[in-house]
């Protein structure tokens, strides 16, 4: 902007800011969508081991259900239990999926830096 008229510069000034919000907005929106497609895909991962057939799941809902059961009826106790066990899995995977796209990024920057500096 060192090159611009003085009645060029007020123009120029709107114009990097416009592009800077937007260039903030598309980037911002790009990492939410990884973000939420990489913890999808962790939770396809982690739910199929998730079943009624599982012992382990069977033991912790069973160990969750028993000491709900004081304050909920037994059926409420189970659903109430499962979704316990359904939110520690998606807290899981939000952790997981921000990890793995804190690399990527990583990654992605240190790239970045070793091109400018060639």
């Amino acid at each position: 902007m060192a090159t611009l008229r003085n009645d060029q510069i007020g123009n120029a000034a709107g114009i990097q800011n416009l592009v800077r919000n937007i260039g903030g907005s598309v980037g911002i929106s790009f990492v939410s969508t990884m973000l939420e497609r990489v913890a999808q895909a962790h939770q396809a991962f982690m739910t199929g081991r998730i079943s009624a057939l599982n012992p382990v799941y069977l033991q912790d809902v069973g160990r969750i259900q028993g000491a709900l059961q004081s304050h909920f009826s037994p059926v409420d106790a189970r659903l109430r239990a499962e979704n316990m066990v359904y939110n520690i899995v998606h807290q899981q995977t939000g952790y997981w999926a921000f990890i793995e796209l804190f690399y990527a990024f990583v990654w992605v920057g240190l790239v970045c830096a070793l091109g400018v500096w060639f």
